[in-house]
């Protein structure tokens, strides 16, 4: 079948690509109020911008970012802050529909180019101390900037947040087209995926971090291992990386996963609690799914919360590394409520200790709160052969 182009994609919005917005949108109502009662110069870089609106009408990204970042600026206090929206798109014929969708925005700016060739200039050239959220959405896996590590740890002063659809399983498929292996076309959606022209085993090595990805062939976990390849490298510029995937409803297998990267532990767990609390609303489901794609009883998932707490003959942990820490080789099949009723009971059941500061209240009373912030902690402890 031959391959459909990246103008024809956005013919009409697919319900997969829904789900994708309402992540974007989900994350980005919360963190931009809380970005623009602090910034001084925020940039929102959307590095495959595509038309802007779907030939059905329907938003795509640019038109959801726009709105929702002139709500926050039009809601602030702060006067001082400036913004900036960046569209990136390579494509000419998406790039001049873009520019005439979002002409009358003066804080957009419409740029036709490569995003992998442009984004060391752009970040090369921000404030320093600027908040920067780059959404990277491609066609497969065409184009996803290779040098993000290099780029991310040489502007350490940036406030940097990366939301990412990581095509997993176009990227299995790219892996065996450069080992020279056909056997794997058939498993893929050609109208999803877009083949990687300037793909080689240089730049694979580089996307992933690692040349194990010349080992994954027939691997049943293929599609995993690639994903989380990917995602350990983003931790060598990241302290938090989220890994979500997302199903195929048709041959239920993981169509992609959207990737979360932040040095912000708030903001990590800004992003599993809303995308977790607003869950029922989605049509897909990808919440019940674990690191590896799995459907999964989350009640028995989420009493593995304790393998992650240390004995009392060790340090203890803080919560908000806790559940961080579970997220990220267990998946977001939970939310922090969840996990902390849980430990509640543990808690009553003597089975876990629990430090607060402060340890006591104004009153004199013994604190119980579960929950952290500047001014309070909450560190835990296994009790030894729990």
């Amino acid at each position: 079948m031959k391959s459909k182009s990246v103008i024809d994609f956005f013919m009409q919005k697919r319900g997969w690509s829904e789900v994708k917005d309402l992540l974007l949108s989900w994350y980005l109502t919360p963190y931009l109020a809380k970005v623009f009662s602090v910034a001084k110069n925020f940039y929102f870089i959307d590095g495959f911008s595509g038309p802007g609106l779907f030939d059905d009408g329907k938003k795509g990204s640019p038109e959801i970012e726009n709105d929702l970042i002139k709500k926050a600026y039009e809601s602030t206090n702060n006067s001082t802050v400036k913004y900036s929206l960046i569209c990136v798109e390579k494509n000419k014929i998406l790039f001049d529909r873009l520019t005439n969708n979002l002409k009358e925005n003066k804080n957009v700016k419409c740029i036709n180019d490569d995003i992998e060739l442009l984004l060391p200039n752009l970040i090369q050239n921000l404030e320093k101390n600027s908040f920067v959220f780059i959404y990277l959405d491609p066609f497969g896996i065409n184009g996803l900037p290779s040098n993000l590590i290099t780029l991310c740890n040489a502007r350490k002063d940036l406030k940097i947040e990366l939301l990412i659809n990581f095509n997993s399983s176009g990227c299995y498929r790219e892996c065996m087209r450069l080992l020279g292996n056909t056997a794997y076309n058939d498993f893929f959606d050609e109208n999803e995926y877009l083949s990687d022209k300037n793909s080689s085993h240089e730049r694979m090595n580089c996307l992933l971090g690692t040349k194990k990805w010349t080992d994954v062939a027939g691997d049943a976990k293929a599609e995993y291992l690639l994903s989380q390849y990917f995602s350990d490298n983003l931790r060598k510029a990241f302290k938090y990386v989220l890994n979500m995937p997302i199903r195929n409803i048709k041959n239920d297998m993981v169509k992609y996963r959207m990737i979360f990267c932040s040095n912000n532990i708030d903001g990590a767990l800004l992003m599993a609690d809303n995308m977790l609390r607003r869950s029922n609303n989605a049509k897909n489901s990808l919440f019940s799914l674990d690191i590896e794609g799995n459907i999964v009883d989350v009640t028995k998932e989420v009493e593995t919360i304790l393998d992650f707490v240390p004995n009392t003959n060790e340090n203890p942990i803080r919560l908000n590394q806790l559940i961080l820490s579970f997220y990220e080789k267990k998946g977001v099949v939970c939310s922090p409520k969840d996990l902390i009723d849980y430990l509640k009971m543990k808690e009553r059941n003597n089975e876990i200790v629990v430090i607060r500061y402060p340890e006591r209240s104004a009153k004199g009373k013994f604190t119980t709160f579960w929950s952290e912030s500047n001014k309070k902690t909450v560190k835990i402890l296994k009790k030894i052969g729990i």
